[in-house]
């Protein structure tokens, strides 16, 4: 936009001005994190991220981890909030150690890398219900002795 202008910019410039921002965002964004997985319940996820390979122009799959604190279906009154964190893999030491201090209830897939999390107890596991598959345990309709008129 600025060589539209006539305004040249070295990128090395560019590049400092990108990571002094950074830095200075730093405060804001741990203090996001602190409150998103500062209460009772966290849901989790992660979803694949093409991101720049150094050196040779192409891209690689990295990971955007999300967790997300709301509890506003349930009658919560505190405002719900949402912390990302991007990893070059899908290892479970990331999510081990973004959430290394929560205690509480995670609501998440049944990715292994949550398993460990769940060993010593201070987090308890909610299975998402958008990954569950159902199977019909009922007996066949000629055996069920089920009254309609009590729905």
């Amino acid at each position: 936009m600025y060589a539209r202008d006539g305004v040249e910019i070295e990128s090395g410039t560019m590049c400092h001005w990108l990571g002094s921002q950074t830095w200075l965002l730093d405060p804001l964004v741990d203090a996001v994190r602190r409150y998103a997985l500062g209460g009772t319940k966290v849901h989790a996820d992660d979803t694949p991220l093409p991101v720049l390979a150094p050196g040779n122009g192409k891209t690689k799959t990295g990971r955007l981890w999300v967790y997300v604190r709301d509890d506003w279906p349930s009658g919560s009154t505190e405002a719900p909030a949402v912390w990302f964190a991007d990893t070059p893999d899908r290892r479970g030491e990331h999510p081990q150690r973004h959430l290394a201090s929560f205690k509480g209830v995670l609501q998440a897939d049944a990715f292994a890398g949550y398993a460990e999390l769940y060993a010593g107890g201070q987090i308890r596991e909610a299975a998402c219900l958008a990954h569950a598959r159902f199977h019909s345990l009922a007996a066949p309709p000629s055996k069920v002795n089920v009254d309609p008129r009590q729905y």
